[in-house]
């Protein structure tokens, strides 16, 4: 289940929007190993197929839980697949 913090709606994100770049994601990975839980980085589209950054966890309890979510910034730019040919 994902659950989504009050925090993760600090930058004008809805819950639909946040729910849905998690649910389409292109990009998912441990972006801090070290931190407990580790936390973790999804890239994924909202709706109008803006990319937003969602930064989160999976605590003990075995929800997801996002506490941040943003329009994504150029720093995770390169974590993007690539695409097109030669």
């Amino acid at each position: 289940m994902l659950r989504i913090k009050e925090s993760a709606l600090r930058h004008g994100l809805t819950r639909e929007d946040i729910s849905h770049a998690y649910d389409m994601a292109i990009f998912g990975d441990v972006l801090d190993p070290d931190n407990e839980p580790p936390k973790l980085l999804f890239i994924g589209p909202d709706g109008a197929a803006n990319l937003l950054e969602l930064i989160g966890g999976d605590p003990e309890s075995g929800d997801r839980v996002i506490w941040h979510a943003d329009r994504l910034s150029a720093q995770y730019h390169e974590l993007l697949p690539k695409t097109g040919g030669s």
